[in-house]
C-alpha cells in the first residue's frame, strides 16, 4: 500500500508539471505584457517628431523678435521655448547675461529653419546677435556683433524650441558660450566658462601680472581682464577658430566677438587644453607676458613684434630691480638717457 500510495502522488506530480511548450509561451507572454506598459504605444510621445511648419520663416522671425525683447528670465524662458533643453538654454544665457551686464541684446533671424536637417527632426536657422557688455565687465565700450547658428525642435503648436547655439561666421559672443562667472577687485576681471580652468587660481595670477607691470610701468592703466574657458572648443569658438589653429597656444590677448580692435574689450583668452597642464610658475609667466600686451595697448600695434613679444617676456620673467623703461620726448633727452643706460650695470634698459 506504501508503494502504490507513493505510485499515485508521482502521477498527480506529473499531471500539474506544465510542458516547456507552455512555459516558455507564458513567458514571452509575460515580457510582451511589460514591453507594451513600458512603450506604452496607444499614448502619443512628448517626443516625437513634429514636422517644421509651413511658415517658419515668419515664426522664427517673431520668436527671436521676443527673446531680444524679454526683460526677465521668465520672459526669455517663454520665448525659448517648452522643452527641457530650452528651458536650460534659457536659465544659463540668462544667468550669463546678467554676469556681463549684457544690455540692448539683439537677436535678428536672417535665414535657415524651414528644412529638417537631422533624423530627429531638428533643424537651424542662422540668426545675428548684437548686444552691448555692462561698464563692470571689462568689455564695455561698443556694441559687438556676430552671426550664429541655432539647433531649433519643431513643437506641436507651430512654433520652435532652442536645443542649442554654436558659432557661425565670425565669433561666438561669450554669454552663449555656456555658464559665465564673473570676479572683480581692484584693477582685475576674471571671467570663468563654464567653470574654467581646473587647479590654476587664474584670478589671483592676474592680480600678480597686473602687479609685475606696473612695476616697470607704475603709471599704466586699466583692467587685466581673463576669460578661462572650460574647453578648448569653447576658447576657438570665442575667437572664431577652429580648433586646430589654437591648439597650441596657452592664452592669446585678444578682442571678443565683433569688436573692433581697441583697447577697450581687449581680454586675455586662456586654452585650457594647455594652460591646465602647465606648473604654477610656467602658468604666471603666461599671464604675466599676455598682461604686458593687454596694458601696453599691443593688440593691433604698428610695433615690430620683436619689440612687443621681447618687452612682454622681460617683463613677465625678470624682476622689476632689473627692468628699466625710459620714453624720451626730444633728442636733448635721448642722448643723456642713451648716457646714462651705457654706465649702468646688471640692468636691461627700454628705450
Amino acid at each position: 500500500p506504501a508503494w502504490g500510495a507513493t505510485a499515485s502522488l508521482a502521477g498527480l506530480a506529473d499531471q500539474r508539471r506544465l510542458s516547456p511548450n507552455i512555459a516558455s509561451a507564458l513567458i514571452l507572454l509575460l515580457l510582451g505584457a511589460a514591453l507594451l506598459l513600458w512603450q506604452r504605444p496607444w499614448q502619443s510621445s512628448p517626443d516625437a517628431v513634429v514636422e517644421v511648419p509651413a511658415n517658419a520663416s515668419s515664426v522664427l522671425t517673431q520668436q527671436f523678435r521676443a527673446l531680444s525683447a524679454a526683460s526677465s528670465e521668465a520672459e526669455f524662458a517663454d520665448a525659448a521655448g517648452s522643452t527641457d533643453d530650452a528651458r536650460t538654454f534659457a536659465r544659463e544665457v540668462w544667468s550669463a547675461r546678467e554676469a556681463l551686464g549684457a544690455r540692448d541684446v539683439g537677436l535678428r533671424y536672417i535665414a535657415g529653419g524651414d528644412v529638417a536637417d537631422r533624423a530627429d527632426g531638428s533643424t537651424s536657422a542662422s540668426v545675428e546677435v548684437s548686444w552691448v557688455a555692462g561698464t563692470d565687465s571689462g568689455l564695455a565700450g561698443e556694441t559687438r556683433t556676430s552671426t550664429v547658428r541655432f539647433r531649433l525642435d519643431p513643437r506641436a503648436d507651430g512654433t520652435f524650441a532652442v536645443r542649442s547655439v554654436k558659432r557661425s561666421s565670425g565669433s561666438l559672443p561669450l554669454w552663449l558660450a555656456g555658464d559665465v562667472a564673473v570676479s572683480r577687485q581692484a584693477g582685475v576681471v576674471a571671467m570663468a566658462v563654464d567653470g574654467g580652468v581646473a587647479d590654476h587660481d587664474v584670478e589671483a595670477m592676474a592680480v600678480e601680472a597686473r602687479a609685475r607691470v606696473t612695476k616697470v610701468l607704475p603709471k599704466v592703466a586699466g583692467d587685466v581682464v581673463v576669460v578661462a574657458p572650460h574647453t578648448q572648443g569653447q576658447m576657438a569658438a570665442l575667437v572664431g577658430r577652429k580648433v586646430a589653429d589654437i591648439s597650441q597656444i596657452a592664452a592669446v590677448t585678444t578682442n571678443l566677438d565683433g569688436s573692433n580692435g581697441t583697447a577697450v574689450g581687449t581680454v586675455i583668452l586662456l586654452n585650457p587644453a594647455v594652460f591646465s597642464t602647465m606648473d604654477r610658475r610656467a602658468a604666471q609667466v603666461v599671464v604675466s607676458h599676455e598682461a604686458t600686451h593687454l596694458l601696453t595697448s599691443a593688440v593691433g600695434t604698428k610695433a615690430e613684434t620683436w619689440v612687443v613679444e621681447g618687452f612682454a617676456d622681460f617683463v613677465a620673467n625678470k624682476k622689476a630691480d632689473t627692468v628699466r623703461l625710459y620714453f624720451p620726448p626730444d633728442a636733448n633727452t635721448l642722448l643723456w638717457v642713451t648716457d646714462h643706460c651705457l654706465r649702468t650695470w646688471n640692468r636691461i634698459n627700454v628705450i
